[in-house]
């Protein structure tokens, strides 16, 4: 069992949903001035959600990773893949990529042309031209300079990914698990960054995406579950799923209670009272 085309567009979908919410609910400023009702969530708990929902830039990453591999995997099963054909895929994917973002990246600058904010973004100087091209391939999150829209810092890293695929095949043939950790850990503990960005926080999606691929973990755990699962009576089953619900639903119960509670007693009031009485 593999993630098929349609499993990937289905994951994209529900991390284009959580992006939604993460940038619509990030702060009290992104709704301010509309009727908002949250029940039976509080705002604040919404607020969480939205933060929590960063972590749809993990799961485009993870497909990413996973769906390069899936490639080389159609004629190289093993991975034993030659720098040469690995560079070519990687220049592929790269070339694929810029093409599609470029295409829309003119089709905004000249539908959005007469509002001003071509200028307004990237000036009238004489840096104007490059900032123009360097946002237009994605890469103004890298060399901090202006970008018309703020989420294309995606591309940024998306590129920066995409040509580093050919050292991550590499370094997970000859370390395997070793060289997951490592990811996992060393960028974050290291404070590791790319032209003072934190793009390589987002590597260890990259690799595990490459680890579930190429270990065929998805049909492992398919396997896994036919065997075993299938053993277990279903009434057993069917009472582990509604304690997982139920503890669910205390969990929820419990936060919004907390957060009754909090304004109840002025808790945020006094914390801003502190912190006034306390400048740091």
């Amino acid at each position: 069992m593999q993630l098929s085309k349609n499993d990937s567009l289905a994951l994209k979908g529900i991390a284009i949903l959580m992006m939604y919410v993460h940038h619509f609910y990030l702060s009290p400023d992104r709704w301010a001035g509309y009727a908002v009702d949250f029940f039976p969530l509080t705002a604040d708990m919404t607020v969480y959600i939205a933060e929590f929902f960063k972590t749809c830039v993990c799961i485009f990453v993870f497909i990413t990773g996973y769906g390069m591999i899936q490639s080389l995997k159609k004629n190289h099963p093993d991975l034993n893949v030659s720098p040469q054909d690995t560079l070519s895929y990687t220049r592929h994917r790269l070339i694929s990529l810029l093409s599609n973002f470029i295409f829309v990246y003119l089709l905004v600058i000249i539908v959005s042309f007469p509002t001003g904010r071509f200028f307004e973004i990237y000036g009238r100087s004489g840096s104007s031209v490059l900032y123009v091209l360097v946002d237009m391939f994605g890469l103004a999150k890298l060399f901090k300079t202006p970008t018309y829209v703020g989420t294309w810092w995606y591309m940024s890293l998306a590129i920066v990914l995409i040509v580093l695929f050919p050292l991550f095949v590499k370094l997970y043939r000859q370390y395997r698990w070793i060289f997951v950790f490592a990811v996992m850990l060393l960028p974050r503990f290291l404070n590791l960054k790319v032209a003072n960005t934190n793009l390589l926080h987002y590597t260890f999606a990259m690799v595990l995406g490459m680890y579930c691929a190429q270990s065929d973990l998805f049909t492992r755990w398919k396997t896994w579950e036919d065997t075993r699962l299938k053993k277990i009576p279903r009434p057993v089953l069917f009472l582990f799923h509604l304690l997982i619900l139920v503890l669910l639903v205390i969990t929820v119960l419990m936060s919004m209670a907390i957060e009754f509670l909090k304004k109840k007693l002025h808790f945020y009031s006094f914390i801003n009272k502190l912190e006034r009485n306390n400048p740091s």
